[in-house]
């Protein structure tokens, strides 16, 4: 499994690389709550080039949908990809490795600061070598909840209030642009709990290996094989998900 690992890695820091050079050089496709860039579709043929190698399966953003009952890897090439157009740094690649319906390890490359996360279920996470783990935070009163709007959302008056029903008891609410380095950020303590609605499989897989290996925990929901939309709650301590299943019952 290291030498999988090792391979992820080198996957993650070419592709970082290629959207470093290709940041002043690509082009820009508009939707009505989303952005696309030309640097998606570099990044993903970089990385799969590396992971060729393996003769694993890739799921990609970029690519076709693949069977999930399968070895495979799960790849989102750029996530905060209108971050990085508008040239806000927070953005990262995202690389997950998948077995037996259960997410194995997850490899994150923040190239603006040159940060690697690497971890999962039997591997200790670690930032640029040195280990990680989740805080402590056990009241959702004094926690920090980072979250968002998936790209297809309902901004329907009732969704958000919905939404706003789940994290009012929460002491901050932080929404970075990409779910990955929320979820990185949630492995080191930085936020205490990560949720999101309708989001990508491939946006949080590697994420929620990294809390899993720094000792969170994470639910995932209604995942959807044709779409691979998931429901997903990501959390410090045990005690947070019990309060954000109660506050979402309010």
């Amino acid at each position: 499994m290291q030498n999988l690992i090792e391979v992820a890695k080198r996957a993650c820091k070419a592709a970082g690389r290629a959207l470093v050079d290709c940041r002043h050089d690509q082009t820009i496709e508009s939707f009505e709550h989303d952005l696309k860039s030309s640097a998606d579709v570099v990044a993903d043929n970089v990385i799969k080039e590396i992971l060729e190698e393996t003769g694993i399966e890739v799921l990609s953003e970029e690519g076709s949908t693949k069977s999930l009952h399968q070895p495979l890897w799960i790849v989102d090439p750029l996530d905060g990809t209108v971050n990085y157009v508008k040239g806000n740094p927070l953005n990262c690649v995202s690389i997950a490795y998948w077995e037996g319906d259960v997410i194995i390890f997850g490899v994150i490359y923040d190239f603006s600061s040159d940060e690697i996360y690497v971890g999962g279920k039997d591997f200790p996470t670690s930032c640029n070598g040195k280990l990680v783990t989740v805080s402590t935070c056990s009241r959702l009163s004094e926690a920090i909840v980072t979250t968002g709007f998936p790209n297809g959302s309902s901004y329907s008056e009732e969704s958000l209030l919905q939404y706003v029903n789940k994290v009012r008891s929460c002491r901050k609410v932080r929404l970075l642009g990409s779910a990955a380095l929320s979820l990185a950020w949630l492995s080191r303590s930085w936020v205490d709990c990560y949720m999101e609605e309708g989001i990508y499989l491939w946006d949080v897989a590697a994420g929620l290996a990294l809390v899993e290996g720094a000792g969170g925990q994470f639910s995932i929901d209604n995942i959807d094989d044709r779409s691979l939309r998931v429901n997903v709650r990501a959390v410090a301590t045990g005690q947070l998900l019990s309060g954000i299943e109660a506050s979402s019952k309010v």
